[in-house]
């Protein structure tokens, strides 16, 4: 038997041993698919990768974001940040109303509604206090039986 005609049993013996192989990309392949599928029609219901995982996890009304982080602020300046809501409900949602933790931080008039499958930024404005640390809460109140309120931190260092 020569070299090329080893080789060529070698390789048919592979194929026909190891069909299991096959299968096993196959359904790798499929399942891969199937996840892509998922991960983009959640993407598209929220426009956001970081929301993906909240609204896969069964939320459907998402904040964006949760904390915010001002960073280096001066002292007795203003500044203006926003928090954007998503509503991936089937039905209109409405942000009855804030609750600050100080009056530093205001926000645009309330009641606010958010179609289904629509998102919202809000804009708020800080008017950042004496030098040092700085953290605050903004408390939403909703219609939305599936979370009545919300709560996003605000956190910073003022300098002078």
């Amino acid at each position: 038997m020569s070299i090329a005609e080893d080789r060529e049993s070698t390789s048919v013996s592979n194929q026909t041993r190891h069909p299991i192989w096959r299968l096993a990309g196959t359904v790798l392949a499929i399942a891969l698919l199937v996840l892509l599928s998922v991960l983009g029609w959640a993407y598209s219901r929220t426009g956001s990768v970081a929301l993906v995982p909240r609204f896969l996890n069964g939320e459907e009304l998402l904040v964006d974001p949760m904390t915010i982080s001002l960073g280096t602020l001066r002292s007795g300046g203003n500044e203006t940040f926003g928090v954007r809501i998503v509503n991936a409900t089937t039905r209109k949602v409405t942000l009855d109303g804030a609750q600050m933790s100080c009056s530093c931080i205001t926000s645009e008039e309330f009641p606010i509604s958010i179609g289904p499958g629509e998102s919202r930024e809000l804009k708020m404005n800080l008017h950042v206090g004496p030098p040092g640390e700085m953290e605050q809460s903004i408390k939403f109140y909703t219609d939305f039986a599936g979370q009545r309120a919300f709560v996003v931190n605000v956190r910073g260092f003022a300098e002078k």
